[in-house]
């Protein structure tokens, strides 16, 4: 993830060819501290108005983009 990322995403390198790689592992990752911050972490209404779930809270930032760049 990190040539991926260094390669193509942040910079563009020599290289032609992008190798995107898996990133099942990455997202598994980011789902359990989603998951453990909104249930351990937050105090009550810290969330408030918020998805807890990431897929919804996903959904949620990309009509909050979609209305910013429209």
């Amino acid at each position: 993830m990190r040539t991926y990322r260094n390669k193509f995403v942040a910079h563009l390198d020599a290289e032609r060819v992008m190798q995107i790689p898996a990133l099942d592992i990455a997202y598994e990752s980011v789902e359990f501290y989603f998951s453990y911050l909104t249930n351990n972490e937050a105090a009550t209404g810290d969330l408030a108005g918020l998805p807890t779930d990431l897929d919804d809270y996903r959904r949620w930032c990309e009509q909050g983009a979609k209305k910013v760049y429209n």
